[in-house]
């Protein structure tokens, strides 16, 4: 079981704290919702995984502060949860090169905290999907392609559709496709690339040149468009 902990910088966190205790408290996996004063070593609660999160844009806290901290925390699971506003492609990526393993942006839904410390506390990254396509974009820069990844003219497409943060159900919406097919296509890109998640597997796909980062949404849905003529 995984115990969350929340770290207080201030008075200013109490609310967002209030707010992430509801949220997290009874989840399935989650044993425990513990509040600690920022500074703490991550260090083991229990048994479990535990995942600490922090609120990066609470007043009290300063860019160099947050990212000394976070140095030090080698290995620890850390979500980071930061107002739209602020949560910037290029501050989300320093963020995760600092050590941080997940960020959720302010006022997602709960189920995607949830879902954000599960990730995380697996040792899984977590980008909401409405940012992952600029966050890997920008967090990666194609190399020389290595062995050549089987992945069929299908597979390719359900992936670049990953690469936008969509969900098997819109994938398949805009293929004329079942989901469970598209869940089928996932789990085969997922272990042609040697991917851990879909995070994961957009990453690879980046890196190794197999998506193109100057690919659009309006170009993709375009290919899919012009596929069903």
């Amino acid at each position: 079981m995984t115990t969350v902990v929340l770290l207080r910088t201030g008075p200013q966190d109490d609310v967002w704290q209030a707010r992430l205790t509801a949220a997290l408290t009874g989840a399935e996996g989650i044993d425990a919702v513990l509040t600690r004063p920022f500074g703490t070593p991550c260090v083991p609660v229990g048994a479990g995984p535990v995942v600490h999160v922090l609120h990066a844009v609470a007043g009290a806290l300063g860019h160099d502060l947050l990212h000394r901290w976070l140095t030090q925390q080698a290995g620890a699971g850390v979500v980071v949860v930061a107002a739209s506003q602020t949560g910037t492609l290029a501050q989300v990526v320093e963020l995760f090169r600092a050590g941080v393993r997940g960020f959720v942006l302010t006022g997602a839904p709960r189920e995607e905290v949830v879902t954000a410390v599960r990730a995380v506390a697996a040792g899984h990254p977590f980008v909401p999907p409405v940012l992952l396509a600029g966050v890997t974009r920008l967090a990666t820069r194609p190399t020389v392609p290595g062995p050549v990844v089987p992945l069929t003219e299908r597979e390719l497409e359900v992936l670049r559709h990953m690469a936008l943060g969509r969900s098997n159900a819109q994938v398949a919406e805009r293929l004329f496709i079942a989901p469970a097919t598209v869940r089928t296509h996932v789990l085969s890109i997922l272990r042609k690339l040697g991917a851990r998640n879909r995070t994961d597997a957009v990453v690879r796909a980046y890196r190794t040149g197999l998506l193109d980062m100057e690919t659009d949404e309006t170009e993709i849905d375009g290919r899919d468009a012009v596929g069903r003529l």
